[in-house]
């Protein structure tokens, strides 16, 4: 199991979520509050923001600046992602980043690797696809064989070539990827997008019969999206909160009030400047 969460909202220090926080996600990896399956979350850790001012629509294509990273150029209206194979409180490089990065929207989550042997870089979350990002807090039990086979057998060349690891949550990530290009017409594309990965991924459980947690949250930069849901077990928690600003997290960063808990089996969308809106899924 992991924990991860979600900032939309005015500029805020990647430390204040990760590090400063009363229940920072420093704190969630060593004393979570709400964690089943696990006792520590000490297999890596990671985040993703956009730059900071970039709230406006793109321009799509534009690259000016240009930014170049793994070999090509990357449109600087992509979020930037940072990953460490280290437990968080281990990592040398948490306090300067977390002063050093501002944006209004972050992504984040501590890692509890399901097969201790996966603990790798490419299998750190947050994943990334143009202006997505991506964390999941679950599993698919027994990923392997034909279930393994009918999953990839849905994805498009573009979505299976996002593939570098060997988890199970970066085949979700890659079923999403394909329902958020298909849905480019659509006004509620990135909620259409997640809602109808977890229903697809939930019927081929279903008829599997395995067990599979759906605990996860994506951003396009504008809004976030997250969904709580399983196959033949209980979700993983995860909670709320508007204020000033949009939160979604696997347990509450501080005690202030206005948390609120997701139900099971639902999605949620949050925006910077509107209500938060719960919708149960299909």
């Amino acid at each position: 199991m992991c924990r991860l969460l979600g900032y939309l909202g005015p500029t805020l220090r990647l430390g204040h979520l990760v590090e400063s926080a009363p229940h920072s996600l420093e704190r969630q990896s060593y004393a979570p509050r709400e964690m089943r399956g696990a006792i520590v979350n000490a297999d890596g850790w990671g985040a993703g923001w956009y730059l900071a001012g970039d709230a406006r629509e793109p321009n799509v294509g534009q690259l000016v600046p240009e930014r170049v990273a793994s070999g090509r150029a990357v449109p600087d209206d992509e979020p930037c992602v940072y990953r460490s194979t280290l437990p968080i409180w281990a990592d040398v490089n948490r306090s300067e980043l977390g002063r050093a990065v501002r944006s209004h929207c972050i992504v984040a989550a501590v890692r509890s690797a399901t097969d201790p042997l996966s603990v790798a870089a490419a299998n750190t979350q947050p994943f990334r696809f143009q202006r997505l990002l991506f964390v999941h807090n679950g599993f698919i039990d027994g990923l392997d064989g034909r279930l393994r086979r009918e999953l990839l057998g849905t994805l498009s060349d573009t979505a299976y070539g996002l593939i570098r690891g060997n988890t199970d949550s970066e085949l979700v990530f890659a079923r999403l990827v394909d329902a958020w290009l298909a849905g480019h017409t659509n006004e509620r594309r990135l909620a259409v997008a997640t809602a109808s990965t977890v229903q697809l991924l939930s019927s081929l459980c279903d008829g599997a019969h395995r067990r599979a947690l759906f605990t996860l949250l994506v951003s396009d930069g504008h809004e976030l999206v997250a969904v709580r849901a399983a196959s033949n077990d209980q979700a993983p928690s995860l909670y709320v909160r508007k204020n000033h600003a949009a939160w979604i997290a696997s347990e509450p960063l501080d005690d202030e009030p206005g948390w609120e808990p997701i139900p099971e089996r639902s999605l949620v969308v949050a925006q910077a400047d509107a209500p938060h809106r719960i919708e149960a899924l299909a």
